[in-house]
């Protein structure tokens, strides 16, 4: 079972030599406008000391006028598209990848200039640990007077750094070093690790990509990338802070020279998008895209309309309302009657099937039809999950076994994402072994037995 304990990166033994992956990597660089800074960029990554024959380079143009057009002397391994003008950088990566034909997919920044291992050293990490998501760094430089023939003929000669080293500015990002610090290097038990995400440099296998849905368009710069890492988390990912993944940014960043309003134009993204305590206010009753918490209820196919409306109207009563409803109805009368009554409620759907993770929601909570909650029962479960971090902490209200489960959605999608992993009770003990289990008394969540029969009023 190839993986870490949470987000442990660190325990994970790369392979070396002759046991090292040689895997189909493609580059996908989002660009608009910059001929000059593109050109250097592709100058950078064609002196590579990765393999040629397992590189491609992706260019998406997503508006530029003129086009954008790649430089002669680029491999034929090297193209250009075109994106429909008006989308944002989310919907030119997730373009680039649609074309892509590497089994990893490695995404940067136009205004990058890779160091010479730059490449290689992405691609480990996906190409071993297939659930990764490598973050790479960068130092930022002046570019006044650098060309794209001074950059090509050093990256070839792998002299690269004694051309830029002189250039290298002040300017770091230092809010990604402190949240790295205080997090030990993205491997401390927080919810929060998807935060270092950025789009400027990153890399993952081709099939945790699909898993997690890809990059998404929201026209707003600035927050696909750190929407696209907390899907990345919530999904299960390893989300691996890799220091040797260096290249060289060619001016000031983005947020340094117009970043309250970037941080203007995201706020309300962020809020429905990424479901934690900084991005939103709590609210009663608030309505977002992605809820903090995903609520399941499983019924059993004779369970009737009223016993599992009242597990529903519990939840919908509970004093904690930044949850999403889900009820899996067996019988088609019954889903019916659930779909006529709360068809008015958007925080409620009826499903047929069995339920998944309820991604990318942080958190699933998956109770039997029938069992009463008080108000403050999601609550108390919360406090207890955020007190005492585990994968699963299963609820036993009365001698017939559980009533309730919480789940770190992430240990049910790794689970789920997992080869290791061909059953409900293999999941079970993957999620034991890798984020670990509790149990508790319902009792003291004020989780009440299944209701032995509901009379309708």
């Amino acid at each position: 079972m190839k993986t870490v304990r949470w987000n442990q990166w660190q325990d994970f033994e790369l392979p070396s030599g002759i046991d090292v992956p040689r895997s189909k990597v493609s580059v996908i660089i989002p660009a608009k406008t910059g001929q000059e800074q593109l050109d250097i960029c592709l100058a950078a990554l064609a002196g590579q000391d990765y393999p040629a024959d397992l590189m491609e380079v992706i260019v998406v143009d997503h508006g530029s006028i003129p086009a954008l057009r790649l430089p002669e002397w680029v491999p034929q391994s090297y193209r250009i598209v075109r994106h429909e003008e008006g989308k944002g950088p989310g919907a030119a990566r997730a373009a680039g990848a649609d074309r892509a034909q590497g089994e990893i997919l490695m995404f940067m920044d136009s205004d990058i200039i890779a160091s010479r291992s730059m490449v290689a050293n992405y691609v480990k990490w996906p190409a071993a640990l297939e659930e990764s998501l490598v973050l790479g760094f960068r130092d930022f430089i002046d570019p006044v007077g650098l060309s794209a023939d001074d950059v090509k003929s050093h990256a070839q000669a792998g002299t690269l750094e004694e051309l830029l080293f002189p250039r290298l500015g002040q300017e770091g990002q230092d809010w990604i070093d402190n949240f790295l610090k205080r997090s030990n290097d993205n491997q401390a038990n927080r919810e929060d690790l998807w935060n270092v995400v950025v789009g400027a440099g990153l890399a993952l296998s081709r099939r945790f990509y699909d898993y997690i849905g890809g990059f998404r368009d929201f026209r707003v710069h600035g927050i696909e990338d750190t929407e696209f890492g907390f899907r990345v988390f919530q999904g299960g990912g390893v989300i691996i802070p890799d220091r040797a993944c260096h290249g060289y940014h060619l001016g000031l960043r983005a947020m340094s020279v117009s970043g309250e309003k970037i941080k203007r134009d995201r706020r309300g993204l962020l809020a429905n998008y990424i479901a934690h305590d900084r991005t939103r206010p709590r609210l009663a009753n608030a309505v977002w895209q992605v809820p903090k918490v995903r609520a399941q209820i499983i019924s059993l196919p004779d369970d009737s309309f009223e016993t599992i409306q009242a597990t529903a109207d519990d939840l919908l009563a509970s004093s904690f309302t930044d949850l999403g409803i889900e009820i899996f109805s067996q019988d088609s009368t019954t889903s019916l009657e659930l779909v006529e009554y709360y068809s008015a409620n958007s925080r409620v759907a009826v499903l047929a099937g069995s339920p998944g993770a309820g991604f990318p929601s942080p958190f699933t909570l998956r109770v039997a039809a029938g069992v009463k909650l008080a108000v403050d029962s999601v609550d108390k479960i919360l406090r207890n999950a955020l007190r005492d971090p585990k994968g699963v902490v299963a609820y036993v209200a009365n001698s017939d076994g559980v009533s309730l489960e919480f789940w770190r959605t992430r240990a049910l999608s790794r689970a789920g994402f997992s080869s290791a992993v061909s059953s409900g009770d293999e999941s079970r003990q993957f999620v034991r072994e890798m984020f670990g289990e509790s149990w508790k008394s319902g009792e003291e969540v004020g989780i009440s037995r299944p209701l032995e029969e509901v009379v309708a009023s």
